[in-house]
């Protein structure tokens, strides 16, 4: 079962994902600039809302190169000195193929979760005074022990849904196993609705204890920005998320009620400080369906146009609701077995129908759909 989640959401100036040259990320679509976010941006937002990150009977994961020091604090909250913690956690990277022996860094950045950090720190300390004192490489029993931990039970709901992928040497002790995870999630990059054109914001700052006979600002600079209605889309399949959480459907159910609410509540923080640009969205389309999933983007290959006292976001949702009603003409329903929204917007849709009554109402129908197979 796949659970589909669309989104209208309209953001004043901000500058949320930045290119190489601090402007916002943008592309062209129907052959008309569009403001962008890419997925990679978005899926963090979502990962590190308070939400995720705190699933009951699941442990959150990190992306990092500093899984040394992790090691190396948790041997040293066993009483094991600094030093040697160090030289043995290094000894033990570098045989995994992980790292250098004179570098605590990994060569890349690992995708793991605390829970696993944790059981490679326990079999480090079992076998602590003998890797400590041992000038030879680590026993190729130990190296098997740790390669077990990384590739054992993910129950980490930000590993289960977007995934692993590593690429390893085969003839290491890690890459002799398949550490890979097959991502259940799948983010597309936000799009906005309507062609935009960048903007520049020309800044001054005053020195405050600039002597009031010279003249001048402390600083200027210029600050790039837009305004764009987003139309943002993700999926997720159920059956590879209960697959990845060995098989716990309660905490698949769980993962998927915190990503579903934790992608409506999230956006990328950069230059948060400068813009505010905290907003929700103003539409929100839940669809599970069984058959392929399908993205609703093309609604707006043709930019909308904002029409006197209406807006982007109200000629956002006309938009999707007219393509959905076409698609389902030509294609039928495409295998959906249920279909819910919430708009903040008085609108009426043609095709959609009537809005549910809000979030609770609107996550409650898509995990039963999912999950119970009722709507």
């Amino acid at each position: 079962m796949f659970v589909e989640l669309h989104i209208i959401q309209n953001v004043p100036p901000s500058n949320l994902n930045r290119d190489d040259t601090g402007s916002p990320k943008d592309c062209e679509f129907g052959g008309f600039r569009r403001g962008r976010i890419s997925s990679q941006s978005l899926k963090r937002a979502i990962r590190f809302h308070p939400l995720m990150r705190s699933v009951e009977g699941a442990t959150p994961s990190y992306r990092t190169k500093l899984i040394g020091s992790q090691l190396v604090a948790r041997l040293a909250e066993r009483g094991h000195p600094q030093t040697d913690a160090e030289g043995v956690v290094k000894k033990a990277l570098a045989a995994a193929g992980l790292g250098k022996e004179d570098d605590a860094k990994t060569a890349i950045l690992l995708f793991i979760n605390e829970a696993t950090l944790d059981r490679i720190a326990g079999i480090l300390n079992e076998h602590f005074d003998d890797l400590a004192r041992s000038k030879k490489d680590i026993p190729p029993e130990l190296l098997d022990q740790i390669a077990e931990a990384v590739a054992g039970e993910v129950l980490s709901p930000d590993l289960a849904l977007f995934g692993r992928m590593i690429a390893l040497d085969t003839k290491s002790a890690l890459g002799k196993k398949n550490l890979n995870i097959d991502a259940a999630c799948q983010v597309a990059h936000a799009v906005s609705t309507h062609k935009v054109a960048a903007e520049m914001d020309f800044f001054t700052a005053v020195d405050d204890l600039q002597p009031e006979a010279e003249v001048g600002a402390g600083m200027m600079g210029i600050i790039d920005f837009n305004s764009s209605c987003f139309y943002r889309y993700s999926v997720v399949d159920t059956r590879q998320l209960t697959k990845n959480l060995g098989g716990d459907k309660g905490l698949a159910r769980r993962t998927l009620d915190a990503f579903l609410r934790a992608s409506i509540e999230s956006l990328p923080s950069e230059k948060q400080n400068t813009f505010a640009a905290h907003t929700r969205p103003s539409f929100a389309l839940f669809i599970t369906r069984k058959g392929q999933p399908l993205s609703l983007v093309n609604a707006f290959e043709k930019p909308v146009k904002s029409k006197e006292r209406s807006g982007w976001s109200v000629e956002s949702i006309r938009a999707l609701d007219a393509h959905y009603g076409g698609l389902h003409r030509i294609y039928g329903s495409g295998g959906e077995v249920s279909r819910v929204f919430f708009t903040t917007e008085g609108v009426k849709l043609e095709h959609l129908g009537e809005p549910a009554g809000g979030v609770e109402e609107c996550i409650g129908r898509a995990l039963r759909a999912a999950f119970d197979g009722g709507d």
